[in-house]
Parts: C-alpha cells; sequence; structure tokens
C-alpha cells in the first residue's frame, strides 16, 4: 500500500513538474512547442455584420377597453330585468326597472305641493303690492313688516323650494330605470327579479363595444431589443395578433402606441398596449359579428422599428464564457464576445468580431490558443468575402 502512495506521488510530481517547464520556455522553445501540437482541420465562415430586426413574441387576452359599474340610484324591489352576462345591448337599452309606484306616488305629491305654493306666492305678492301701494297714501315710515314683505319672501322661497322638490320627483321617476349608456356587453349582473335593492347597489359591469385592448408583458430586455422606452411611444410598432377558435385560425394586423408599467410590492411588470378598435359590431338586423373577441387568448409579434447592427452565428457556437473560436492568420484564437439576444437557434452578437476573423463553423471541444490551423474550406471563404467586398462597394 506504501508502495502505491510513493508511486502516485511521483507521478504528479512528475506532471507538475513538466507542465511548469512548458511555461518556462524560452519564446524560441514555446514556439518550436507549438509548431510541434498536430494541425488541426476546421471549417470557417468570414464574421459578416448586418442589420437586425428583432421580433418579440407575447401571449395576453383581449380586453374591454372601459367597463363602466352601472348602479341603481333609487331604492326598491325589481320591477323587470331580463338581460343576462353575455347578452349585447344597444346605448339607451332598458337594462333593469325598479317599481315606479312609490316614485309615481312623489311625483304627484309634488305636482300638489308646487301648485299649493304658488298659489301662496301669488296670494302673498297681491298683498305685499298692495302695501306698497297703500303705504304711498301715508306719512308713517315703511317698515318690511308693514309692507307685508318677509311674508313675500317666505312664500317666494317655498315656491322655488317645491320647483325642486318637483325636479328630483321627476329624477327620482326616471331613475328607477337603469339604462346602458353605450352599445356593450354585460360582463356582470348581480340582481335577479323582485329583490330588492338599495341606491348606490352596483348592479352590472358593461364592457363598451367601441375598443378593445391586448396588454403584453414584456422584459426589459425586450424593451431593449424593440429601441424602446416607457410611455407613449414616438413612433407605433407594427404588431401581428393571431389566435384560433376551433380549426379555424385567425390574424389581425396591430400597432403598440405605449407602454405600462403596473407596480407591485415585490415587482414591476411593463406592458406593450395595443388597441383594437370596434371588437365587435352590430349589423342592421342587430345581430353581433366580432372581430376578435373579450376573454380571446391571442399570440402576438411585434417587431422593432430600429435595426441593430449584429453578427449573427449559430447558438451551439458560443462557449459558456461568451467566447467563440476564431482563426486569424492560420492560428486559432479564442475571442470574447457582447451577446445582445440568444435563443434556441441563433446568437446575436454585437461587438467583439472584427471583419477580418473568421469564425469556426464547428463546435471545438477543447480548443487551444494559437494551434496551427488548416481550413479546409478556404476557397468558399474567399469567394464569400470577394462577394461581401463587391456588395459594399457597391
Amino acid at each position: 500500500m506504501k508502495g502505491k502512495s510513493t508511486w502516485l506521488m511521483l507521478s504528479v510530481s512528475a506532471l507538475i513538474f513538466a507542465v511548469g517547464g512548458y511555461f518556462w520556455l524560452s519564446p524560441t522553445q514555446t514556439e518550436a512547442v507549438k509548431k510541434a501540437m498536430p494541425v488541426l482541420n476546421l471549417a470557417v465562415q468570414p464574421v459578416q455584420k448586418e442589420f437586425h430586426y428583432f421580433e418579440i413574441e407575447s401571449q395576453s387576452l383581449v380586453q374591454p377597453t372601459v367597463i363602466s359599474h352601472l348602479a341603481v340610484e333609487v331604492a326598491g324591489s325589481v320591477q323587470q330585468v331580463s338581460l343576462r352576462e353575455g347578452d349585447f345591448v344597444r346605448a339607451g337599452e332598458v337594462l333593469l326597472e325598479i317599481n315606479p309606484l312609490v316614485y309615481q306616488a312623489k311625483l304627484a305629491a309634488a305636482k300638489a305641493n308646487l301648485a299649493a305654493k304658488r298659489l301662496a306666492f301669488l296670494e302673498a305678492k297681491a298683498t305685499h303690492e298692495a302695501a306698497i301701494e297703500e303705504h304711498k297714501h301715508s306719512h308713517e315710515k315703511a317698515t318690511p313688516l308693514g309692507l307685508k314683505l318677509p311674508h313675500f319672501e317666505l312664500a317666494q322661497a317655498q315656491l322655488h323650494a317645491a320647483e325642486k322638490t318637483l325636479t328630483h320627483a321627476k329624477y327620482e321617476l326616471k331613475a328607477t330605470k337603469v339604462i346602458a349608456p353605450f352599445d356593450g356587453l354585460i360582463m356582470k349582473r348581480a340582481v335577479d327579479q323582485s329583490e330588492f335593492v338599495e341606491a348606490g347597489e352596483v348592479l352590472f359591469e358593461l364592457a363598451s363595444l367601441e375598443n378593445a385592448q391586448v396588454r403584453l408583458p414584456v422584459t426589459q430586455k425586450e424593451l431593449a431589443l424593440l429601441k424602446i422606452g416607457h410611455g407613449t411611444l414616438v413612433e407605433p410598432l407594427q404588431a401581428r395578433l393571431q389566435w384560433q377558435n376551433g380549426s379555424v385560425v385567425s390574424t389581425l394586423p396591430a400597432s403598440v402606441k405605449k407602454t405600462l408599467s403596473a407596480v407591485s410590492e415585490d415587482t414591476q411588470q411593463t406592458y406593450l398596449v395595443i388597441d383594437i378598435p370596434t371588437p365587435y359590431l352590430f349589423q342592421q338586423n342587430d345581430s353581433v359579428v366580432s372581430g376578435v373577441p373579450f376573454g380571446q387568448f391571442v399570440n402576438a409579434t411585434v417587431r422593432a422599428n430600429e435595426p441593430y447592427e449584429v453578427v449573427k452565428l449559430p447558438a451551439k457556437l458560443l462557449k459558456r464564457n461568451q467566447s467563440v473560436v476564431t482563426v486569424a492568420k492560420n492560428r486559432l484564437q479564442i475571442t470574447d464576445v457582447t451577446v445582445l439576444h440568444k435563443d434556441a437557434e441563433t446568437v446575436f452578437i454585437s461587438d467583439g468580431l472584427a471583419s477580418e476573423q473568421w469564425v469556426s463553423s464547428v463546435r471545438v471541444a477543447n480548443p487551444v490558443p494559437g494551434t496551427e490551423v488548416n481550413l479546409t474550406n478556404l476557397a468558399e471563404v474567399q469567394s464569400a468575402n470577394a462577394k461581401s467586398s463587391r456588395r459594399q462597394a457597391l
């Protein structure tokens, strides 16, 4: 057992001495070692920079832009409610009616009260005018009480109050009906027939059919790829929506005009906002057709307006330390690069590669810098470089 340990220690020491000796070689000796290394046969491709417009993909639901919470303004029992969730309604259509008997009685009482107060006002006015005329023939000092002015002012105030009471009674009777303020889709109904409801109770959620909206969640990195910031965009981004109903796949061109940020205690989420005008349309026979309905799950592709200048390579060529194998003057190099974006197939490099370099077309398992390289596709690469030079000259 002791002999085996001694042998192992001697082997490790010899290995360390050999490796250390390599690094202590003189430059001439080092070059000699490199020349002694086997030549690596390697296929390469030229570094070609190009302008690339990034596209990002996201998914979300189509949502109404405006949802109105409709409340009843008077208390009472529900006399009529026939519309349900999912029903379409026209602007001005009656959604619900409260039993109007109490409010009809209030209106009748308000009318009678107004008539009485108008009569009292006319009597007080006549008395006041008579007192003024009588005082003209008197040498006594006129007083408000003597001129019957307080009685007149009281009658006048009571008349104004009666007029306001009548206006309020008319308003309450009108408010027994809950009316749709716009063409919409009933998203929620919170009442049934014959139920008693209180004033101010929300009974319907009505979504406007004028506009819909898609909010696409995106990352800060995706915003950078699209070259946009937060808020309203100076130039809208072109987008495409796609969804499927059964076996039918539909598409719709769209545009992103702004971004929104939603902040919670732990996170901040940014959304690209797409507006969809008139997602539903009423036809002449009051039937409804939809372009893209509320609640529909859609896939979206959004394209940048401005390109990046990048070098595109197969993703497999990128090493874990953000570098690639390159060839310059028939010697292998490991070049650090700046990766702008990477997907399953392609890596997009924004910095680190020069036009005079060649990039290995295949993955090199254990590359050693300085290894001599035999280019197996030299003629092909030179032809590609010549074509690229002619294009740049044009």
